[in-house]
């Protein structure tokens, strides 16, 4: 930071790339972390996401205290060993909302101000709130070294601060029992060990077996890792397989007998139903809209993709309109005018509601949520025909084509039926376009997930792209392999969301 910010002075954490955008995260000797997220435009900084922590540790029934503290807390217990001494740590953090802020020192040392003022005040109610229960709340800044390392040592503390944990040299173990940015946390290995893997290798990732429920798990395992990274997903969920993600899991036994400090956690979801999820037409491969609507390919098909190419329209009635503004000639004919008008007409009558302003842009797919953590878009696709699945997703992957441009993952898309989108041996303008388009983003930040009964029953040019294959083996086991590399033998962890 540029800057001289009040309260200081402060040290840096970490400071670096962080999911395709320049970050600081940085701490003060009295317990805030700030953290600084900049908005950059043709090169300079523009703006600045901004959010504050204040960090505290406490002694006494913490767990019943932490239910009254305001919304924007969390709390965390660190259990410990040094010398054959095991300690427990309680702490717990108040943060405040995230603000932007246009990159000028008085527009963030403002916004920075009300955020700060917001914290004490709310610091001053915990103390108070405090009295009334067998506790004792302590400022960071009174802690001794080694307690301030177990704070920065906790799993999900991590989420945030973990490549900040490695630059100033803190003992970081190697098996943690958290999941980190960047990191997908599977299970357990046939010896025990507990095992997680950079997400990249999942990129692209084919889910075997013969069990729904299985595949659904597994591909739950997937989701949930990315969506922690901070990387979205887009769910074309024809079943409402994936409808659990937004709630927390029910099996918070399992979770504590598998010996892992994950919560339960339910994820930002948002369901778009066919009666809301129009697309446009203007974003549908010309060679594809021709052929899933059997137009002849002559002068008439001609004229309708130069309509549709200059007037860009949404829905089928401004295409007419943009038709019934064209002259007529000898190529194109009045006659051959109504004739297209009438074929557009029956469309319509067809799919009532289909084309029109999409419901959804580029940006709210790929935004992540607040706080890192990706969020799911859901496409229920159960009450669509063969034909509209196929234009959604068409025009699901030229609005991320035309959106999309990253070295790092920014997205995945989720098909839990591969066999019914992208069948065995079928050849069309739309599968295609689809294999193309899938390679080509696979290269500028989007991933998938594949769920199928049979690798037999899988488009044989979408198995060459994949680059991890999970085979369920039984209920409880499952084999790995990860393209030019390892394979292994594991057992799934439990979701931390819910599982249909």
């Amino acid at each position: 930071m540029e800057f001289k910010l009040s309260k200081g002075p402060w040290n840096p954490l970490f400071s670096g790339n962080f999911s395709g955008h320049n970050t600081e995260i940085l701490f003060n000797s009295d317990g805030f972390i700030l953290s600084l997220i900049y908005d950059e435009q043709k090169g300079k900084k523009a703006g600045v996401l901004i959010q504050v922590f204040k960090i505290f540790s406490a002694t006494g029934n913490v767990d019943e205290f932490i239910e009254t503290l305001p919304k924007n807390s969390l709390g965390f217990t660190v259990h410990s060993k040094e010398d054959e001494e095991e300690t427990t740590n309680k702490f717990f953090f108040l943060f405040s909302n995230v603000s932007y802020a246009v990159h000028k020192e008085e527009t963030i040392e403002k916004e920075l101000k009300e955020q700060f003022d917001g914290i004490q005040s709310t610091s001053k109610i915990v103390h108070d709130v405090s009295k009334s229960y067998d506790i004792s709340i302590n400022e960071f800044s009174s802690l001794e070294s080694k307690q301030k390392q177990v704070f920065f040592s906790m799993p999900l503390i991590g989420l945030i601060l973990y490549p900040a944990l490695k630059e100033k040299g803190l003992d970081v173990p190697e098996e943690k029992k958290g999941v980190f940015v960047g990191e997908v946390f599977l299970g357990k290995t046939q010896e025990g060990k507990l095992l997680k893997e950079p997400l990249p290798l999942f990129a692209k990732t084919l889910i075997f077996s013969h069990s729904e429920l299985e595949r659904l798990h597994a591909g739950n395992i997937l989701i949930e890792g990315t969506l922690l990274s901070g990387v979205n997903a887009i769910i074309l969920d024809s079943k409402n397989d994936f409808a659990g993600l937004e709630f927390p899991s029910k099996s918070i036994t399992d979770l504590h007998e598998f010996n892992i400090s994950l919560e339960p956690i339910g994820f930002p979801v948002k369901k778009l139903f066919s009666s809301n999820s129009k697309i446009s037409l203007s974003e549908i491969t010309p060679e594809v809209l021709i052929e899933s609507f059997n137009f002849p390919k002559n002068e008439m098909a001609t004229i309708l993709l130069k309509t549709i190419k200059e007037s860009k329209p949404s829905s089928t009635s401004e295409l007419i309109a943009a038709l019934n503004r064209l002259d007529a000639g000898d190529a194109f004919t009045d006659f051959h005018k109504r004739k297209l008008i009438r074929t557009l007409l029956l469309i319509e009558f067809i799919y009532p509601d289909f084309f029109g302003k999409p419901a959804f842009t580029s940006s709210e797919l790929l935004t992540p949520w607040k706080n890192f953590l990706g969020k799911t878009t859901i496409f229920d696709t159960s009450k669509y025909d063969k034909r509209q699945s196929n234009l959604m997703f068409n025009h699901l992957l030229n609005v991320l084509d035309s959106s999309l441009n990253s070295n790092q993952l920014k997205a995945s898309i989720i098909v839990p039926d591969t066999k019914k989108v992208f069948p065995k041996d079928k050849k069309s303008k739309f599968y295609e376009h689809a294999m193309e388009t899938l390679a080509n983003l696979s290269n500028k930040g989007l991933g998938f997930i594949l769920l199928a009964d049979n690798p037999r029953d899988v488009n044989p040019d979408l198995i060459e792209q994949i680059s991890s294959k999970i085979t369920i083996i039984s209920e409880i086991q499952a084999a790995v392999e990860i393209k030019g590399s390892k394979q292994y033998r594991i057992q799934f962890r439990p979701c931390i969301s819910q599982l249909k």
